[in-house]
């Protein structure tokens, strides 16, 4: 079983957890999410990690996911082709693809559009990349204890305020 403390969790698209140990197995079943709060003391097994903690990418296309059978509300971006200078949601969930679950090929993708998406919350982009797809895909990808989860983490965020950088880096939590 391994610790992970990173300075924010998102376990959900909705949930931001903080001060939070993260304990999963190497094949990356979550056993527990531990307020350190309410730790009396660290074990030596806890690495500490600088980012946000999410569950895998999920990519639609990858899934041959019926694009016909999605909803209005939501708002697909396909970050491999040509990308729209601002992205205006106009009330709809925000949905990013790059045609890879790979994190290190996503984060290359990511960078090209990042002029684009430098002004959306950096917990909107990893719910439009990790949580919401998976929602269409009609399987949980939330960080919560029973769940298994590919679990990577989002590095070289402006984390104070809550923003995408042009050096983010993604990489598999193990």
């Amino acid at each position: 079983m391994n610790r992970v403390v990173s300075q924010l969790i998102l376990t959900a698209p909705d949930q931001l957890l903080r001060h939070t140990v993260l304990e999963i197995s190497e094949n990356g079943l979550v056993s527990q999410l531990i307020s350190l709060n309410d730790m009396k003391s660290e074990t030596a097994a806890t690495i500490f990690r600088d980012g946000i903690i999410s569950a895998g990418i999920v990519s639609l296309k990858l899934r041959a996911y019926d694009f016909q059978q999605m909803p209005e509300q939501f708002l697909y971006i396909d970050i491999t082709n040509i990308i729209p200078e601002k992205i205006d949601l106009q009330n709809r969930i925000l949905i990013l693809d790059a045609h890879t679950e790979n994190p290190t090929e996503f984060s290359l993708h990511l960078y090209k559009a990042f002029d684009s998406l430098s002004d959306i919350n950096i917990a909107d982009i990893i719910a439009a990349t990790c949580y919401t797809p998976a929602l269409l895909c009609n399987f949980n990808n939330e960080i919560r204890q029973g769940n298994s989860i590919n679990a990577i983490i989002w590095e070289n965020c402006n984390l104070p305020d809550k923003k995408l950088t042009s050096n983010v880096s993604i990489a598999n939590l193990y």
